[in-house]
């Protein structure tokens, strides 16, 4: 088969970039942004977590994506940026917990 690059559970096409695993439909490799495509979404991500379809239209015409790829960024970067607060708020529920208990541990028993 010419033009196709082994390695892993599946091949690769040399020329779409399409990965072929046997009996399946082939699939885009995973994009590799650039730092200054990272930078800008990530900046935009903090500003607007959502896009609206012009957005992410216009995102994609700037940086040179599909608009599919911008999507499944911000998708996501929903995802990571849920998760982590997610942890955030676990830490301070913890912090507050051993506060808690610092303070009612250290309180003079009352003398009744």
């Amino acid at each position: 088969h010419q033009g196709v690059l082994s390695g892993g559970p599946g091949s690769v096409d040399a020329q779409t970039g399409l990965i072929i695993k046997a009996g399946r439909k082939p699939r885009r490799r995973r994009t590799a942004f650039t730092h200054a495509q990272l930078a800008y979404l990530e900046r935009k991500f903090r500003c607007q977590k959502y896009l609206s379809v012009a957005d992410r239209s216009d995102v994609a015409d700037a940086l040179n994506l599909s608009e599919t790829q911008v999507k499944t960024w911000y998708q996501n970067r929903r995802t990571k940026w849920k998760r982590q607060n997610q942890l955030r708020l676990e830490q301070l529920r913890h912090q507050a917990t051993l506060e808690k208990e610092l303070i009612n541990g250290h309180q003079e028993p009352s003398s009744t």
